[in-house]
């Protein structure tokens, strides 16, 4: 199984991802991928023809993760490269419904959207099969909100993990998870 993950290998979930995936590929900004520049969305896109697994976990703004998805899915399902799984990070801040001035959350409900229809493409029709996975405050967001309880990020991978293991006749198309703050 070979993973590429859209995430800068240093920094939080990508991280994490690869310390369980050892021979995951990272493409992000510290690796020559400026997801800004369409170039490097091609070429990223071009790439995932070598991979069963994409993730994408990049905390791309103006849109760009939504884009990269859909691109991403295009060119795989119009290539018939079908076998192949998506697994898209989202966030349960997507769920906020108050006035803020940060399109972050407005992006992020465009990220669940195009994730719910592209997925139940996947289960009508031969295409590849996108997950969406959102989680709320993981732990590398621990100094911002120090008086809550957090997700570790070996425990955001073991559902990243499942996911990828599901068995070959359902489709996981989405999952939410959250840490409980009253315990």
């Amino acid at each position: 199984m070979k993973i590429l993950v859209a995430g800068n290998k240093n920094y939080g979930l990508a991280e994490a991802i690869g310390k369980r995936f050892k021979q995951a590929y990272f493409c992000s900004r510290s690796s020559g991928y400026d997801f800004d520049n369409p170039q490097d969305i091609k070429k990223f896109i071009s790439l995932s023809i070598e991979f069963d697994i994409i993730i994408l976990c990049s905390a791309l703004n103006k849109f760009k993760q939504s884009i990269l998805l859909i691109e991403l899915f295009n060119f795989l399902k119009n290539n018939m490269l079908n076998n192949k799984k998506i697994i898209v990070i989202g966030s349960n801040y997507d769920r906020v419904k108050r006035g803020l001035s940060a399109f972050y959350p407005l992006e992020k409900q465009c990220l669940r959207h195009i994730s719910e229809c592209l997925s139940m493409i996947g289960v009508y029709d031969n295409a590849p099969k996108v997950t969406l996975i959102s989680f709320g405050l993981m732990e590398n967001k621990k100094e911002k909100y120090p008086d809550r309880k957090t997700l570790k990020m070996e425990e955001c991978v073991d559902y990243i993990e499942w996911v990828i293991n599901q068995p070959n006749h359902i489709h996981i198309n989405e999952l939410s998870i959250d840490h409980l703050q009253k315990l």
